[in-house]
């Protein structure tokens, strides 16, 4: 399983690929160049989306999602974003996710012996089937003695609808990135990074609060209004 964590920057710099937000509200699209000592917002647009076609992270309607993004894609600013290629930053409201550690001691080498126990621990703490979700993983710490996972699950019924939109636009989607990590690689300056910090991010209906330890994220809780 691939982190979510690693995007490589470099290489979203030199393609010409758009990030992807989508709230209950709004539809935002950009695309940053390469900077100094900051990226630069070369391309951006935004537009409002109506009642009833997202809840909570959720597509409630397919074709007026699909006429959202196709409208902000044509209506960015300064000039249309004709790249098919983007990340798409998930909702963290519809994300499963847990931390925990796993000690060296235990013998566990193989990347595949180390997937399975993840699997295992995982399924005995989040409240739904693993067989429905989408899995994903990170060792976001390593010591001499334990291993610190970070895992996530995302539900499958959430996914496939936001991909069925996608591929009807012809759009392709090379990462699904959290909401946590980019507005972390986005807002927060290297050198923070390398300490001990906490993130809040207050939207119309979520608040979200993610806690980072050198850049790893540690504690994710989402709150509804």
């Amino acid at each position: 399983m691939k982190s979510l964590n690693e995007i490589f920057m470099f290489n979203f710099f030199k393609k010409e690929i758009f990030g992807l937000d989508i709230s209950d509200h709004s539809v935002d699209v950009a695309i940053l160049k390469e900077g100094s000592p900051k990226p630069i917002l070369f391309q951006y647009g935004h537009t409002k989306l109506e009642k009833g076609i997202m809840e909570n992270g959720k597509v409630l309607d397919e074709n007026l999602l699909l006429k959202a993004i196709s409208k902000v894609l044509k209506e960015a600013w300064p000039k249309p974003i004709k790249t098919k290629k983007f990340i798409f930053s998930l909702p963290a409201s519809r994300v499963f996710t847990y931390f925990f550690e796993i000690p060296k001691e235990k013998g566990i080498n193989k990347k595949n012996d180390l997937s399975e126990l993840i699997y295992q621990k995982a399924e005995e703490i989040i409240p739904t089937n693993l067989k429905d979700c989408y899995l994903d993983y990170q060792v976001s710490k390593e010591t001499e003695k334990s291993q610190k996972i970070f895992f996530l699950a995302v539900p499958k019924e959430i996914v496939d609808v936001y991909l069925s939109v996608f591929s009807k636009l012809k759009l392709k989607p090379v990462a699904l990135d959290l909401e946590n990590f980019s507005v972390n690689r986005a807002l927060v300056p290297s050198e923070i990074r390398q300490k001990f910090y906490i993130l809040l991010d207050i939207g119309a209906r979520t608040t979200t609060l993610s806690i980072f330890d050198e850049g790893n994220l540690i504690f994710t809780s989402s709150i509804f209004k």
